[in-house]
């Protein structure tokens, strides 16, 4: 299990941009965009996720060509 911070910035254009910093290791920059709705795509490094928008943050899966893939939940936070 992964843990760390990421910071996104979302702009008019629906694009998406920020970095992931895990507790261990070092910062990944985040890219990708909104996709209608309540969607939105992250790549994270080398990890690709899709998912949604919840009331307090969002929740996106990647998928692997085996079928496995990886969780990611996010929780919105006032800077």
């Amino acid at each position: 299990m992964d843990f760390g911070t990421i910071t996104l910035t979302f702009n008019p254009d629906k694009t998406i941009r920020g970095t992931y910093r895990p507790d261990i290791g070092d910062p990944t920059t985040v890219t990708d965009g909104l996709t209608g709705g309540r969607n939105l795509r992250l790549q994270i490094g080398g990890r690709r996720f899709s998912g949604r928008f919840t009331r307090r943050g969002f929740a996106v899966t990647s998928a692997t060509a085996s079928g496995s893939g990886s969780n990611l939940w996010g929780q919105f936070a006032r800077v």
